[in-house]
């Protein structure tokens, strides 16, 4: 997967991120914040091992 991304033909050439976002406010590209999807998916994931137990 990291090869992938570090190849991905869209990352800037002068980015030494792996999983980059958009340039911000201030013009300085900033790493990707995938806080929000990790929580959901942890979340969802909480909630199927939840639903899992209930199930005989």
């Amino acid at each position: 997967m990291f090869k992938q991304a570090l190849h991905n033909p869209v990352r800037p050439l002068d980015c030494n991120l792996v999983f980059f976002g958009e340039p911000g406010r201030n013009g300085k590209r900033g790493p990707y914040a995938y806080t929000k999807l990790w929580n959901q998916a942890k979340k969802q994931a909480s909630l199927m091992t939840s639903l899992s137990r209930l199930t005989p």
